[in-house]
């Protein structure tokens, strides 16, 4: 089981940074706010919400990423509650919020259909649930989509594996539709930089929760590893945008969500 506490998830949690300050703007925060950060990581989305006044409950299955946005907001004296909890069951009372935000984070759960169930019961009339997630195209993705199959575990004979398409956004607004609410749809990009491919991917490999699991998994299995790596690290190097150094850029969207 993925374990988000694994690793350095930080050194993700800043590249993801504007993306939470990008999401501010589509919930169209204002102080005096009850928010929910759900899948709150290292407090990215939490503290930007607290900052602009907001009273923030910040959700994360990951006790050590949890205790790392508690430590943050402490920093900077916010009105952030930071608790262990689940996005199937969030701990909170129904209509609770009058926003719920999660940034790259509720797409991971392992029931999409329950997290969205809570994000629109604990979300009160007129309020909005906000959250990004990665479109399928770009190197990032393509190297992505080969990790996302050396992870899954195999399916019963002659039984499909349901896969929750995030990244499409006619699936995530059925998704919602499904349960009684309804979402729009925006994009958005965020650059990321290294030296190099393999300098990037090889700082996934060391520091990333989920790139982490995959080698774990492959352990005693050098070659079969090696492949895929090599079989990402093209991925990463024919999108490069860069003359220099390596460059590529993950489109995202931006997903705006109700009741009703």
């Amino acid at each position: 089981m993925l374990d988000w506490s694994d690793g350095e998830y930080e050194h993700t949690a800043a590249e993801l940074a504007p993306a939470a300050e990008r999401v501010m703007q589509a919930a169209g925060l204002l102080g005096g706010k009850q928010v929910l950060d759900l899948g709150c990581g290292t407090g990215n989305a939490a503290l930007a919400a607290a900052r602009r006044g907001a009273d923030v409950l910040a959700v994360d299955p990951a006790a050590r990423l949890v205790e790392v946005a508690a430590q943050r907001a402490a920093a900077e004296g916010l009105a952030v509650t930071a608790k262990v909890g689940d996005a199937a069951a969030v701990p909170a009372a129904d209509a609770s919020f009058d926003v719920v935000l999660s940034v790259f984070a509720v797409i991971f759960a392992p029931d999409a259909e329950a997290a969205t169930k809570e994000m629109l019961r604990v979300v009160r009339d007129g309020g909005r649930i906000v959250l990004t997630t990665w479109t399928n195209d770009g190197a990032i993705a393509k190297a992505g989509s080969l990790l996302r199959s050396a992870m899954a575990p195999p399916a019963p004979s002659g039984a499909p594996r349901p896969v929750p398409a995030w990244g499409d956004a006619a699936w995530v607004q059925d998704l919602f539709s499904r349960h009684g609410g309804h979402a729009e749809v925006a994009f958005d990009t965020l650059r990321f930089e290294a030296p190099s491919a393999a300098a990037w991917l090889d700082r996934q490999v060391e520091l990333h929760p989920v790139w982490r699991m995959v080698r774990r998994a492959h352990e005693g299995r050098d070659a079969v590893w090696h492949g895929l790596y090599a079989r990402m690290l093209e991925r990463l190097e024919r999108g490069n945008e860069a003359t220099e150094g390596w460059r590529v850029t993950s489109r995202y969207l931006i997903v705006t969500g109700q009741r009703g």
